[in-house]
């Protein structure tokens, strides 16, 4: 299978630490090597399928984050981000981190492996259909982790890219899988914080997996970047004379492309919007050049009506800044000219992360603010990143009532964020939750009462147990009014013939014995109320 051009890494740590000095201060040097020594430490005698050792592929995704340029602390983050997984490491929690390298390094890690286990972002898809880049904030769950830690996600795609070098050695389906969700979160998650460099990897890595034949035709008409360049080169320098005579200066060249979106814009090119695939890019000196050079290129190659898009003056919400203008040029072709100053162009490839470039934070992309849940409520997610919202105190049992009450009948246990826990386990905003079911031999348990929080949760078991196992509910009602009352040196057995039980449960307004435990079981009615109008009964007629 034809495989995309991706970065690959050495792997070596004398490389990274060669590349972080080229950059780094000796003290932000030192964190690296001493998260280095770590990693060396824990990840040591542990292998990955491909036969790789599982140090070179961190130091790999800890070089690829240094060729970005990333501070300190992210880099480290890189080499430390699977520390916590015991297949591929002497685990080290969070907190152990913290302590012997850095808190900061061990928060991202942390929201690393949260990340990675999130599911599929959007249901659908699954065949591997083409389709756009879903829209990042459509997804609720979005605006938590952009904020929370942007860091993290720019770490967790460096470690999709170089995942993507060892993919061979996975079985066919679990390729497939693992380039979808890359599609469907981690593409939109590039776009989102603007690395469109990094978007572009990602994306036709996956395009290669999923579709295989048409990106190796992609591949065969544009994978050469070179030749592609020598096709455009009559027309690149027929620009460059033409902007030249109206006194511009500017670079111009092929702009960066990925092989999946140039599949995309084919498919959808009609006789009407008919033009070169590869757009050119204009880069000048400032701003106001941009507008000169709009003028100027306009002096001559007419633009197509309908097809200009000033981005400068309305960037787009990951901060992307460019003029676009569909253009016939003097020999009838139409293409697409992108013009953007320097400073433009870094941001739209590189994004939030351009801010290791020297770039302002006033122009990097801005990220959605997310709103903290009612007081006294919770949010959590599925593994499909969809949000619940749970009142404080609730548990797995209450998050599966409140997607379907099927789902919680057959709550057979549950993981938070990838471990397994018990089921009355109290959850905290930004848990992912997923529930555990099997039909057979699961049902709702009357105990489940004591710890579930919800109305829905409440009213669902009661409701299973009223039409399923109404003599489980009436037994529980009357173990609990009889350990009561063993409190107070008495019992049931002791203290209540059936004519009594009958009094007490007309007194009630049910019609039997039976029916006033069921409704003690259930937690209709407390337990407590019952055995003091039974204790007072019968010390009405002891005379006590």
């Amino acid at each position: 299978m034809m495989r995309p051009k991706l970065p690959q890494p050495s792997g070596e740590g004398a490389d990274l630490l060669a590349c972080v000095k080229s950059y780094l201060n000796q003290d932000d040097v030192a964190l690296v090597r001493r998260a280095l020594d770590l990693a060396s430490e824990v990840h040591l005698g542990y292998r990955r399928l491909s036969g790789q050792s599982y140090l070179a592929h961190v130091v790999q995704v800890a070089q690829l984050l240094a060729e970005w340029q990333a501070p300190a602390r992210v880099v480290a983050a890189g080499l430390l981000h699977d520390v916590a997984k015991p297949r591929y490491a002497h685990v080290l929690s969070s907190q152990e981190l913290g302590e012997r390298l850095d808190r900061g390094v061990a928060d991202i890690t942390s929201q690393v492996a949260r990340l990675g286990r999130l599911g599929p972002a959007q249901q659908g898809g699954e065949s591997g259909a083409l389709q756009e880049v879903p829209r990042l904030d459509l997804l609720k769950w979005a605006a938590v982790i952009l904020q929370n830690q942007p860091d993290a996600i720019v770490v967790k795609i460096a470690d999709r890219l170089i995942n993507f070098l060892t993919l061979d050695v996975l079985p066919e389906d679990r390729a497939e899988a693992f380039a979808r969700s890359t599609r469907n979160i981690f593409v939109p998650f590039a776009e989102r914080l603007g690395m469109r460099y990094a978007k572009r990897l990602l994306e036709d890595a996956a395009f290669a997996v999923l579709h295989p034949s048409a990106f190796a035709r992609m591949a065969e008409q544009y994978g050469n970047r070179e030749q592609v360049s020598q096709t455009y080169g009559p027309l690149l320098r027929l620009l460059k004379m033409h902007m030249d005579r109206h006194r511009i200066q500017t670079e111009i060249s092929l702009a960066p492309f990925g092989l999946q979106e140039l599949y995309r814009f084919e498919m959808a090119m009609t006789r009407s919007n008919r033009r070169r695939p590869v757009p050119i890019l204009m880069e000048v000196k400032s701003e106001a050049v941009c507008y000169r050079a709009l003028r100027a290129l306009h002096k001559g190659w007419r633009p197509r009506h309908g097809e200009f898009r000033d981005f400068i003056a309305a960037p787009k919400p990951n901060s992307y800044r460019s003029l676009h203008s569909v253009v016939r040029s003097p020999d009838g072709e139409y293409l697409l000219v992108l013009i953007r100053d320097h400073t433009m162009h870094l941001v739209a490839e590189w994004g939030v992360t351009a801010a290791w470039r020297g770039v302002p934070t006033r122009l990097l992309p801005s990220l959605p603010t997310w709103k903290q849940p009612p007081k006294g409520y919770i949010v959590v997610f599925t593994p499909e990143g969809e949000l619940i919202q749970l009142p404080e105190g609730s548990c797995p049992v209450d998050f599966a009532y409140a997607i379907h009450p099927e789902l919680g009948n057959q709550c057979s246990g549950a993981t938070v964020n990838g471990q397994h826990v018990a089921l009355d386990t109290k959850l905290r905003t930004g848990d992912v939750v997923k529930i555990l079911t099997s039909v057979a031999g699961v049902r709702p348990s009357l105990e489940w009462l004591d710890f579930v929080k919800t109305r829905k949760a409440k009213r669902e078991i009661k409701r299973w147990t009223q039409q399923r196992t109404p003599t489980e509910a009436s037994r529980r009602g009357r173990e609990m009014v009889d350990d009561l009352l063993r409190e107070h040196g008495t019992s049931l057995a002791t203290l209540v013939g059936p004519v009594a039980l009958a009094k007490i449960s007309t007194q009630f307004g049910y019609g039997s014995g039976n029916a006033l435990f069921e409704a003690v079981g259930l937690g209709e009615r407390s337990a407590q109320s019952v055995v003091e109008a039974l204790l007072q009964r019968h010390s009405k007629k002891t005379g006590g």
